[in-house]
């Protein structure tokens, strides 16, 4: 699968979703079963490439302020978030974190079940359970940058978050 078809199932589930995660990520597999298999494996790739590629400390530190604290497992479902709100979102996001204060309106931003989008389209389509017995997996990510960015000694510091982040920290904190 190109990124172009890519972002347009993303961008066309987002429309028909109405921003709803949940209803979201059901078009997405209604979608994506209709496609052949090795653009159903290639949305799997991309989706984890990027879930990669934004596995940064100062994008986590923006989830900590929109969703009032974040996990890892939060920080995954962000991400996720992030990849759902298209291209431009997405890309704005991962290059200047602070930006999404003009994307985001309230906190809780999360989609969960992104990550197995592909798998269960493959499996509906199909009827097989093999998706990933020929699908070459990605590595698990590393985090790109340092938590120090926004913490101290493992907490996180207030004074940090809003120097990185002064716009988010202001909307969401005042």
């Amino acid at each position: 699968m190109k990124p172009d078809q890519f972002w347009k199932l993303m961008d066309k589930a987002r429309r028909q979703s109405g921003h709803n995660s949940t209803e979201h990520i059901e078009i997405l597999k209604d979608s994506l079963e209709k496609l052949d298999e090795a653009d159903i494996r290639g949305f799997d790739q991309l989706v984890r490439m990027l879930l990669r590629d934004s596995y940064q400390a100062d994008l986590w530190a923006a989830a900590y302020i929109i969703n009032g604290g974040c996990a890892e497992e939060g920080f995954a479902r962000f991400r996720a978030w992030l990849i759902g709100q298209g291209e431009k979102a997405f890309s704005t996001g991962v290059e200047k974190p602070d930006s999404l204060s003009r994307w985001v309106e309230d906190g809780n931003v999360e989609m969960e079940g992104l990550e197995g989008v592909a798998v269960e389209a493959y499996e509906r389509k199909t009827g097989k359970t093999d998706f990933y017995d020929s699908t070459m997996e990605c590595q698990s990510p590393h985090l790109i940058g340092s938590l120090d960015t926004w913490q101290t000694n493992g907490e996180v510091d207030i004074k940090k978050l809003k120097k990185l982040v002064p716009k988010l920290y202001k909307k969401f904190y005042g």
